[in-house]
C-alpha cells in the first residue's frame, strides 16, 4: 500500500476502475497512517525501556504494558486521523485586515485567496463546488491563487473538468493565479491551459495593473529550474516600469524569499506551499524552514501572509490546523509624504 502511493506519481491517467481508485486513495491514508504507527513505537518502546530501567525483569508485565501503550497509541492515532479528515471536509474562512499606505481610485479591496488545492485522485468535484460556495460568500472584488492547482496529473483533473466550480465564483477584477511546484509535475503549459477555459489570468512572471488601481505580479514557482528548462525571472526585472505609487501585491508560491520582496517594496505578498505541516509534527520542521510557515507578518514596509491552503497533500487529513480560505481586506491610506508627492 506505501508503494502504491509512490507508484502513483508516475502515473498520470484517471484510473478507471473503481476498485483500484479505492485502493489508491486508502494508499494515500496509509502514509499519515504509517506516520503516527512510527511515532506510537517510539513512544511505547520508550516506555518499556524506562520501565525495564525501573528494575522489572518479568516478562509477562512488559508483554503486557507493551500490549496496554500500543493499544492506546493506536487508538488515540486514529481518533487524531479521523478528526484530521473532518477538518478537510469543510474550509474555514480566516480574516485579515491591513492598511496600505498608498492612494488608488479605490479605498478598499477584499482578496480572497486559496492555495495549494491539489486537484487530483483525493480532491474532486465535489470538494471544489464547497470552495467556490464558500468563495462567492465572500463577495471578493479579486481572487488569487496562491499555486498549487493540480496534485500530480493534469490530464486526470481535465478529464473530470474538476475545477470547472471556480470558474462561477463572483468577483469584479477576477481570478489571478500564479503556478507552484505541483502545477509543473505534470505539464505545466497544459495546466495553463485548462487554468485559462476556467476564465483565471495565470501569472508566470508576469505583471498586471488591475482597475487602474494596482498591481499583481505572479512570480514562477522557485522549483520551476528543476521542471522545466525555463528560469524564472528575479523580482526587479518583473518590476520593471511599474509606477510604485500604486499598491503592487506579490503572489509567490513559496514563502522561501522574503527579503526579495522587501528590497523591491512590495506591499502585499501572498504566499502557501507550507501547509501549515498538514500533520503533527511536521509543522515543527516548517517552522525551522521557513521564516512566517503560516499566518500573517509585517517586515519593515511589507505584509506578508502564508495560507495553510484549501486542500491537501496526500491524504485528506489535517491534524494542524485547517483547510482554509484566507479573506484579505484592504485599506488604502495616504502617509503625509505620499501626499506630498
Amino acid at each position: 500500500m506505501f508503494l502504491s502511493f509512490i507508484i502513483r506519481r508516475l502515473y498520470h491517467s484517471q484510473p478507471s476502475n473503481i476498485l483500484f481508485n479505492l485502493f489508491l486513495i486508502a494508499s494515500s491514508f496509509y502514509v499519515v497512517v504509517i506516520l503516527y504507527l512510527a511515532i506510537s513505537g517510539v513512544i511505547t518502546e520508550t516506555i518499556i525501556i524506562s520501565y525495564k530501567k525501573s528494575g522489572s525483569r518479568s516478562q509477562t508485565g512488559i508483554f503486557r504494558l507493551r500490549k496496554i501503550i500500543s493499544y492506546i497509541c493506536i487508538s488515540l492515532s486514529a481518533a487524531v486521523i479521523i478528526a484530521g479528515y473532518i477538518n478537510t471536509l469543510s474550509p474555514a474562512i480566516v480574516r485579515y485586515n491591513i492598511e496600505i499606505p498608498k492612494k488608488t481610485k479605490m479605498h478598499s479591496l477584499r482578496l480572497a485567496v486559496i492555495s495549494d488545492i491539489h486537484a487530483g485522485d483525493i480532491v474532486r468535484n465535489k470538494n471544489i463546488s464547497i470552495l467556490a460556495d464558500k468563495l462567492n460568500t465572500l463577495n471578493p472584488d479579486c481572487i488569487i491563487i496562491a499555486g498549487d492547482l493540480f496534485d500530480h496529473s493534469v490530464d486526470s483533473v481535465i478529464a473530470s473538468d474538476v475545477l470547472r466550480p471556480l470558474a462561477s465564483v463572483h468577483s469584479k477584477f477576477g481570478t489571478f493565479a500564479a503556478f507552484g511546484n505541483h502545477d509543473y509535475f505534470d505539464n505545466g503549459d497544459k495546466a495553463q491551459q485548462y487554468a485559462e477555459t476556467l476564465n483565471f489570468t495565470i501569472l508566470r512572471d508576469r505583471t498586471v495593473f488591475i482597475g487602474g488601481s494596482f498591481y499583481i505580479t505572479g512570480r514562477e514557482d522557485f522549483s520551476v529550474t528543476r521542471r522545466t528548462v525555463k528560469g524564472r525571472t528575479p523580482l526587479a526585472g518583473l518590476l520593471t516600469g511599474v509606477n510604485r505609487s500604486y499598491p503592487l501585491i506579490l503572489i509567490d508560491h513559496q514563502p522561501n524569499m522574503l527579503r526579495d520582496a522587501i528590497e523591491n517594496n512590495v506591499d502585499l505578498q501572498v504566499s502557501g506551499h507550507t501547509h501549515n505541516g498538514q500533520f503533527w509534527p511536521v509543522h515543527f520542521i516548517t517552522n525551522l524552514i521557513y521564516e512566517l510557515p503560516y499566518g500573517h507578518k509585517r517586515i519593515s514596509s511589507t505584509d506578508f501572509i502564508v495560507t495553510s491552503g484549501a486542500g491537501t497533500w496526500g491524504p485528506p487529513v489535517r491534524t494542524t490546523g485547517r483547510s482554509e480560505i484566507v479573506c484579505v481586506d484592504i485599506t488604502f491610506t495616504k502617509e503625509q509624504e505620499n501626499h506630498k508627492n
